[in-house]
């Protein structure tokens, strides 16, 4: 199981999605207690996953004597004993994540209070093995699979890791980046210094990576418009990714003008920003950026031109240029009162929103395919 993945499904932003479901009539009403679950194991994981002294939620802030995490995870005891897990056969049986985390977090309560004795704040990341994890997952990746390595295999490995001051963790791995440096860049030695430090000889290899460059011919395509209709889930999503890239445009460019035009000043709650509402953190300034109507607007119509032509252009070669050339059809009027910024804005927000809806559909249509395929059905000649 990818440990990343699950912690991702047990996370604020589910909870949110849930509660959009169920205020759009899409699931049953009974919803809003998984996302209530959802919610709380998002705050226990927080708790226990905290990276820096200051962040905007203090479940993620680091454990000091004035914070809340020792109330927390005593509440969250006392929530956990209630748990009643049931078996697919519906027996009601003992699983060991109820008691580990019951010994987890006596545990942290207990470390805390002797830490903060000596030291002014704790970081509970620093608790888990995930440093561990990706520093063996480093050794895996050098030289090939070695999953039962010997004592010598390893040894030649770990020299190697880390005269490269250990290889980049794949995208695919079970771990979350840790946040970790090494202390000593070995690549300011060497090659006498560094047998000197490790007293080997082993020797660093050089890694070399092959740059691609694609061709991409530039071609023209007339917009082809086509009525695609928008239910109130899909309204929300949208006005989620436009405040998203708002965010992401004015954090390279913090233009006052351009805030004004993008931003939603006043947080005024509609059919299409209640999925921000149920996103919004009650306690703490969130980072989200609520789109205003012209903005949330223009990504309607760039949805709605990019689903009519995609059949059109997602067999063809060069779809990115064919949808920029259609979606920079798209009216952007409520720009002509910021003129200098206008292009500049455009710009940015259709080629981030086409990366966006390429990867998004590619990786539908994947799914789609993905239950008829079977290895037992594949012929070998």
């Amino acid at each position: 199981m990818n440990v990343k993945l699950a912690a991702q499904v047990l996370s604020h932003s589910v909870a949110a999605a849930l509660n959009l479901y169920v205020a759009a009539q899409r699931i049953e009403s009974n919803g809003i207690d998984t996302a209530r679950f959802l919610k709380k194991m998002d705050t226990l994981f927080d708790t226990v996953n905290s990276r820096t002294l200051k962040h905007q939620k203090k479940e993620l802030c680091a454990v000091t004597q004035n914070s809340c995490h020792v109330e927390i995870w005593k509440d969250m005891i006392s929530w956990i004993k209630t748990w009643s897990i049931r078996s697919s056969k519906g027996k009601t049986i003992v699983a060991p994540c109820k008691n580990g985390w019951i010994l987890t977090l006596n545990a942290f309560i207990g470390i805390s209070q002797d830490l903060l004795m000596k030291n002014k704040f704790i970081l509970t990341n620093r608790f888990n093995q995930d440093v561990l994890e990706n520093t063996f997952s480093s050794i895996r990746r050098r030289g090939g699979l070695r999953d039962n390595p010997d004592t010598y295999e390893f040894r030649h490995t770990i020299h190697k890791v880390i005269i490269a001051n250990f290889l980049k963790q794949s995208v695919g791995k079970n771990c979350q980046d840790d946040g970790a440096y090494t202390l000593i860049d070995f690549s300011t030695f060497n090659k006498r210094e560094i047998f000197e430090i490790l007293n080997s000889e082993d020797c660093a290899e050089e890694c070399v990576q092959d740059s691609v460059s694609e061709n991409v011919i530039s071609c023209e395509e007339e917009c082809v418009q086509g009525d695609v209709d928008l239910n109130s889930v899909s309204e929300n999503v949208i006005s989620y990714i436009a405040g998203y890239f708002a965010k992401k445009y004015l954090s390279s460019d913090a233009c006052i003008e351009c805030q004004k035009l993008i931003v939603g000043e006043d947080k005024v709650l509609d059919n299409h920003t209640v999925f921000l509402d149920f996103k919004e953190y009650d306690d703490c300034k969130s980072g989200l950026k609520w789109p205003a109507k012209d903005l949330f607007q223009y990504f309607v119509n760039l949805h709605k031109c990019f689903m009519s032509n995609f059949n059109l252009f997602y067999e063809k070669e060069c779809i990115r240029k064919k949808f920029e050339a259609v979606l920079l059809k798209v009216n952007v009027d409520f720009y002509d009162s910021h003129i200098t910024h206008k292009e500049k804005a455009q710009v940015f927000f259709i080629s981030s929103f086409i990366s966006m809806m390429i990867k998004h559909k590619v990786k539908m249509m994947n799914k789609e395919l993905k239950p008829n395929f079977s290895y037992k059905k594949m012929k070998y000649f």
